[in-house]
């Protein structure tokens, strides 16, 4: 009688573990072994109802959470979606959705701030694309997203004729992808426009400066100094 109480248990605690991983078939049948073992096995017995459960059954924070989920207020379903697992450990459905949504959410953040970007909105880009931080912080396309958008202003730099600028953006674009396995195109694209807005700085200015990407204590100051001197040549101010 332990012996298949025990094995109940695990096989239990098996089918909580798929149902987190959103994985109810598997999650099915380990209860199916569980009630094998101890046909009055009450928490298996729950959990297996709980994948049958009529709609107008299921909490009322689990709907809530799906109609959240369709409207996009994934901040809103998620809070939901865990109410309903706290106040119901057993309620399959609701664990599964939680992954799920987390995948769905990161990947709206990423289309939004793509979208913005397409739409040179630079700082509406950058705040969407970092809300993927909140549901996946290490979503493989988070980091080249955000060198996309800090190259594009770097490029708006050198179109404003404001090459030191361009160089910090360039910078910080080169840095988001530095050893990133999914941000090859990017790092190079940076790499390469920060050697040209750093060729142009040092042609225009005729500066013999040592303008690296980590060798100096404050880059940024040089890039900034070097936009300095260009408006007061512009000016024709000392």
């Amino acid at each position: 009688d332990q012996a298949n109480a025990d094995a109940a248990d695990q096989y239990h605690k098996r089918a909580l573990a798929a149902a987190d991983d959103s994985d109810l078939g598997r999650a099915r049948e380990q209860l199916q072994l569980a009630l094998g073992h101890v046909p009055d096995h009450p928490d298996a017995a729950a959990a297996l109802a709980s994948l049958r459960l009529p709609i107008a059954q299921q909490p009322a924070s689990y709907r809530q959470g799906q109609a959240d989920r369709a409207k996009l207020a994934w901040d809103d379903a998620l809070a939901n979606y865990r109410q309903a697992v706290i106040t119901d450990p057993q309620f399959l459905p609701a664990r599964a959705a939680i992954e799920p949504t987390l995948d769905a959410a990161a990947r709206d953040m990423l289309d939004r701030g793509a979208q913005a970007l397409m739409d040179s909105r630079f700082d509406d880009a950058e705040n969407h694309t970092l809300r993927t931080l909140d549901y996946r912080p290490k979503h493989p396309e988070l980091q080249p997203a955000l060198a996309r958008i800090d190259l594009a202003r770097g490029e708006q730099a050198l179109a404003q004729d404001l090459p030191g600028a361009a160089r910090v953006w360039f910078i910080q674009a080169h840095d988001h992808v530095h050893g990133h396995a999914h941000g090859k195109a990017e790092h190079a694209n940076a790499a390469q426009r920060r050697d040209y807005a750093t060729q142009l700085i040092r042609n225009r200015h005729r500066l013999d400066l040592q303008l690296t990407a980590h060798g100096e204590d404050t880059p940024a100051l040089a890039a900034a100094l070097a936009d300095i001197v260009q408006d007061k040549l512009s000016r024709h101010r000392p």
